[in-house]
């Protein structure tokens, strides 16, 4: 017992040893270095849905146009219709949900819309350059991971942040699903909890509308918070 104690001991004393500060021009470079292995692997790819992707693409595409996030059902079908044409997986894709349906007819879909309005800018962009509509996404998810990786290495050693942002979640940053968006916001949730938990609290709010079980986390931190700084709603950094 005493061994595996140890083994499990030993690098964490490495590691609370080592100077977790970086200058920013550490940063700068460690930030640009990422930014480009993720223009590499994106220019080596090709849009595709994978999951849900449809409908959080549907809902982007309904907000870049004015329109609600919901559908009524001639938009749902020149939707369908544009869908068929992009192939590349939308095409064919169910978009009825019956037990979604409004009493005005207006067709609603599982997952909330905030995802989608971020990427819904986008998409005016992707349209002026003759991109795929999901490149949006793309933008969206690297921009995330981005600002993630520049609050979080300001705070962990650069090996750790390197083996945390440089594993599976590089697999979704072209793909419109939330899963780079959850991480994204979690990492600096987390990486933010002990100096400044609000910006914390706001990171798991916005992640908690496209998983709602994170509202949990964001329920214990905001008492948690307000039980060890009392005067949290008066910080001018708040506000």
């Amino acid at each position: 017992i005493k061994l595996i104690q140890e083994s499990i001991l030993r690098p964490m004393r490495f590691y609370t040893s080592l100077d977790m500060s970086m200058s920013s021009r550490g940063r700068w470079y460690f930030l640009l270095a990422f930014s480009l292995l993720l223009i590499s692997l994106v220019a080596g790819s090709s849009p595709r849905r994978v999951g849900d992707g449809a409908e959080y693409l549907a809902m982007a595409v309904n907000l870049s146009e004015f329109h609600l996030p919901s559908f009524s059902p001639e938009e749902l079908a020149h939707l369908q219709e544009r869908f068929t044409q992009l192939e590349t997986g939308y095409a064919g894709v169910p978009l009825t949900f019956p037990h979604l349906v409004a009493k005005d007819g207006r067709q609603d879909f599982p997952h909330f819309w905030f995802y989608s309005a971020l990427a819904a800018p986008w998409i005016w962009v992707a349209r002026v350059l003759h991109l795929h509509p999901a490149v949006s996404f793309t933008i969206v998810n690297m921009t995330l991971l981005v600002l993630a990786l520049w609050v979080v290495v300001g705070r962990l050693h650069w090996t750790a942040a390197f083996l945390l942002f440089g594993g599976p979640i590089l697999w979704w940053i072209d793909k419109g699903h939330t899963e780079v968006f959850t991480f994204s916001l979690l990492a600096i949730a987390f990486a933010l909890l002990r100096e400044q938990p609000w910006w914390s609290m706001v990171c798991l709010g916005a992640a908690s509308t496209q998983n709602p079980p994170i509202a949990l986390v964001f329920s214990i931190v905001a008492v948690m918070a307000f039980i060890t700084r009392p005067g949290a709603l008066r910080d001018n950094r708040f506000r």
